[in-house]
């Protein structure tokens, strides 16, 4: 009943920052709130709930689309490791081959396969030059595979870091209409945060490969944008 008492006497923004508790908690949010609230309070409590929706669902379903897509640019680089190692190996098995036969039809077919596979790649790949020309099957395609396949792995990383970073500044600006407090929530945040790793992560791994690049900023325009569909859903 003390507490009941205390309800009347709180500000919009104060009922706000008990909401945007409740939310990132998962606990039920008493009805007093609601009940207790002042005609003239409604509108900037609802203005502050308006900013925790859309960075709770619309934000959130963005930064679940860009974590699948990060894993697919992962599923890349594990297919282009694949046909690395294919490589390796087909080169090793070919001079098993060739060294335990003299038969010349099966060395010749050794080395039209060995030729087909990734063979010994030339390093660092510079990704801002265009693709080779592809060649016919069986005049080596594996090198183009890898080539093509780094090409979307580095343009991949480049458009989500920038959308993602857009996305965490974006909120992170909204932390001082809340007192400080992260209004993302914290499984969403760690799907962020865990999304970001997995570039980095990435990005290191291919730097044995391709000529150094650093995963870019997002520009003042993405920025804006995420702020702009946040201040929209606020209006």
């Amino acid at each position: 009943q003390r507490l009941d008492r205390l309800y009347p006497a709180l500000s919009a923004h104060e009922r706000g920052m008990l909401a945007l508790r409740a939310c990132k908690t998962e606990e039920p949010l008493s009805t007093v709130i609601y009940t207790t609230m002042p005609a003239e309070q409604r509108r900037e409590y609802n203005r502050m709930m308006a900013v925790v929706n859309v960075i709770n669902v619309e934000l959130a379903a963005v930064i679940l689309m860009l974590r699948e897509q990060v894993r697919q640019i992962d599923l890349r680089y594990g297919w282009m490791m694949t046909l690395v190692l294919l490589g390796m190996e087909f080169e090793k098995l070919g001079e098993l081959v060739r060294a335990s036969t003299k038969d010349r039809k099966l060395r010749a077919a050794v080395r039209k396969v060995i030729k087909s596979a990734p063979g010994a790649l030339t390093v660092p790949i510079d990704l801002t030059l265009p693709l080779p020309e592809p060649r016919a099957l069986g005049d080596g395609f594996g090198n183009g595979m890898v080539h093509a396949l780094l090409v979307a792995i580095k343009s991949g990383l480049e458009q989500h870091w920038a959308e993602l970073r857009a996305i965490e500044i974006g909120i992170d600006e909204c932390k001082s209409e809340f007192d400080g407090v992260d209004p993302l929530r914290d499984d969403t945040r760690r799907m962020l945060d865990g999304s970001k790793e997995m570039c980095v992560e990435i990005h290191a791994a291919i730097q044995d490969y391709v000529v150094p690049f650093e995963l870019p900023e997002p520009t003042k325009d993405d920025v804006a944008l995420v702020q702009a569909l946040i201040e929209k859903g606020s209006t």
